[in-house]
């Protein structure tokens, strides 16, 4: 995703979920811009916590400073949860109910079997 329209290709920033953790990448291409007199930063407030950062980090808040005339990269990865997934004792209580339906299944289907099986009687030799 491009940060603007008018930013062309300049400053290319993608924000992907990976399991519980938000990965933000892409670069700042200054190689353009001249190198006197600029001063061109990047800030972002992240509301999870900043597990990895090719940038500063400080109190919920990402940033970076791109030196003119470079490409710099932008990597960051966050610890965020996703909000609309169930949480993990749900989905543990569910298995062990299916489990346990399971099992109990199998039990009474194998008295169900033992009791309609013909005795026979014994034989003496």
């Amino acid at each position: 995703a491009t940060v603007s329209p008018q930013a062309g290709k300049a400053l290319r920033l993608d924000l992907r979920r990976v399991g519980d953790q938000v990965v933000v990448s892409g670069q700042a291409d200054l190689t353009r811009l001249p190198a006197q007199g600029a001063d061109v930063q990047l800030k972002m407030s992240v509301p999870g916590q900043v597990v990895s950062t090719d940038g500063d980090a400080a109190a919920g808040m990402l940033s970076w400073r791109f030196p003119p005339g470079q490409v710099t990269p932008v990597n960051a990865t966050l610890g965020y949860p996703d909000p609309a997934a169930p949480p993990v004792a749900g989905w543990g209580l569910l298995l062990f109910g299916i489990v346990a339906l399971a099992a109990a299944g199998v039990v009474l289907l194998a008295r169900v079997a033992r009791s309609r099986r013909p005795t026979r009687a014994r034989r003496g030799y």
